[in-house]
């Protein structure tokens, strides 16, 4: 979710092959770091449990390695530890600051178990280290693609670092966001989802799979004349129409 785009001072500011972004909702400089979040979260949205990752493009554009990161947690190191990892969500990803985050003990990536007929309360436990040059301004609780709480940082002295709880009667995800005050770019850290399944129903959305499904028909109609590119869209459609009769959220 953090790509080549993102620069270490500067952003390119456009979408290239991708979906162009709607430029009053996600303007300026932060405003393609902004998109391509939210389409990974409505990929969430559609109860596709898809870790993050990052990657920063050296070679294609004018970052050094590492510029964008991810960190998997991991007990022991391997290559296969780290793999495993990363299928699972075990993650953070950021292009500035660190951010670590345990729930129940648990990384990112966390299935929570939710019986019917019950809610609960999650407390997340947060180790959050940043220099000079990414001053983190506040912190954000995402839930189910919308912020939930959002705490500066004074407010966390205040709080003894303890976040505020999460409430959660259905299932969905969370995850905690950490924002600097950077104006040249999208400079944060996120985590990896946590999940809350109750039942055997993943938390659906009408709206975003349709938000896919709409991104379908635009590239069926603007390769409505490559006979093969436009067959490969139309293939993908069934999917998406029986993930829309599936949905059970607006």
């Amino acid at each position: 979710i953090i790509h080549r785009h993102a620069l270490g001072n500067d952003v390119v500011d456009h979408e290239g092959w991708g979906k162009p972004r709607d430029k009053t909702f996600f303007p300026g400089k932060t405003g393609n770091g902004r998109w391509s979040e939210a389409i990974y979260h409505h990929l969430l949205n559609c109860g596709l449990r898809i870790p993050p990752a990052a990657g920063s493009g050296s070679g294609a554009n004018g970052n050094a390695v590492g510029t964008n990161r991810v960190y998997v947690h991991c007990e022991e190191f391997s290559v296969q530890n780290w793999m495993a990892g990363l299928r699972n969500g075990q993650v953070m990803v950021t292009c500035g600051p660190l951010l670590r985050t345990r729930v129940d003990g648990n990384p990112p990536g966390c299935v929570f178990q939710l019986d019917s007929g019950r809610s609960r309360d999650f407390q997340i436990s947060l180790r959050l280290s940043f220099y000079e040059k990414t001053p983190v301004e506040y912190l954000e609780i995402v839930k189910n693609g919308r912020v939930a709480h959002e705490v500066r940082l004074s407010e966390l002295v205040d709080r003894q670092g303890r976040l505020p709880s999460l409430h959660f009667d259905n299932s969905g995800w969370f995850l905690v966001r950490a924002m600097t005050n950077e104006t040249k770019n999208y400079q944060f850290a996120s985590t990896g989802p946590y999940y809350v399944q109750k039942g055997q129903e993943p938390r659906i959305s009408r709206k975003s799979v349709q938000f896919f499904l709409t991104w379908l028909d635009e590239a069926a109609n603007k390769f409505a004349d490559n006979l093969e590119v436009h067959k490969e869209i139309m293939s993908a459609r069934p999917y998406w129409q029986d993930l829309l009769s599936k949905a059970n959220v607006d």
